[in-house]
């Protein structure tokens, strides 16, 4: 017990027997109270911070915002087919057929990301053994995507003199010839986006050869809706009446360009 509770006890006794206590002259003394001990932090140093994982999420491109490293007619940027033949197909059933399923050859493999697949008519009842060669589609594994394109297509009854393939024009006016054949010598030359052959920006009916020969043409061509920077596709075909048939054809891409600055003549 402390000197205070002792003295509280005395005080007590002294009291219960009528006798009064005399003040004591020393103050109280309390007992230092015990602590337990608090344990030290540890130094700055020595404290090691928790471990936390941060994870990445992958990130895919979306091919919608990316340009293909090499211009082509089929499909859009942002379509991918995974083979030459879905690409090749694709392109014929919405481009040069109108009706009936296309027929194509092998795939013929050029370096390890190219090659070429004929296209082929097997006649109106579709019997024709075998089919009849019409033209030959080139077709390349692209980046960034991966996927498969066709960047040409061509046939013995047409030939494209000018623009060139990849030519950079400047939008406006484009001049489109070279020599031709198609049904009663009547030859369509159109341009339009690759991938979509229903979006032209224009379409002029050319005279090319009727027969076996092929006969020049020239034609027009209205590219003033495309900006620049753009793909387009430039296709001439001799259409020959039969839905099934590809007919005559030839079609590869250009590029559109700013056009030329104005040089105004100086004020006086």
């Amino acid at each position: 017990m402390g000197r205070i509770g002792i003295l509280g006890v005395v005080g007590l006794a002294l009291s219960a027997c009528g006798a009064d206590p005399a003040p004591s002259a020393e103050p109280a003394q309390l007992e230092p109270a015990q602590l337990e001990a608090v344990p030290a932090l540890p130094e700055q140093a020595d404290r090691s911070a928790p471990a936390v994982d941060v994870v990445v999420p992958e990130v895919t491109p979306d091919p919608a915002q990316q340009e293909l490293v090499q211009p082509a007619i089929w499909p859009a940027a942002d379509v991918v087919f995974a083979t030459p033949e879905e690409a090749a197909a694709d392109f014929v059933s919405a481009v040069l057929i109108s009706e009936g399923e296309p027929v194509l050859g092998e795939f013929l493999q050029g370096d390890s990301r190219s090659g070429e697949i004929a296209v082929l008519f097997a006649g109106e009842t579709g019997d024709l053994d075998p089919p009849q060669e019409m033209g030959i589609l080139g077709l390349r594994q692209i980046g960034p995507t991966d996927g498969w394109y066709v960047i040409f297509a061509i046939s013995d009854g047409v030939v494209i003199d000018a623009p060139s393939a990849l030519q950079e024009v400047p939008a406006g006016t484009v001049t489109v010839s070279g020599e031709g054949r198609g049904f009663e010598g009547t030859l369509a030359v159109s341009a339009f986006p690759p991938g979509d052959a229903a979006a032209t920006f224009d379409l002029q009916i050319g005279a090319g050869g009727a027969f076996g020969d092929l006969e020049p043409y020239s034609v027009e061509l209205d590219l003033s809706g495309a900006a620049s920077g753009d793909v387009v596709v430039i296709l001439v075909q001799g259409d020959t009446g039969l839905g099934a048939d590809p007919g005559t054809f030839g079609a590869f891409p250009i590029v559109i360009t700013a056009p030329p600055t104005e040089t105004l003549p100086p004020t006086k």
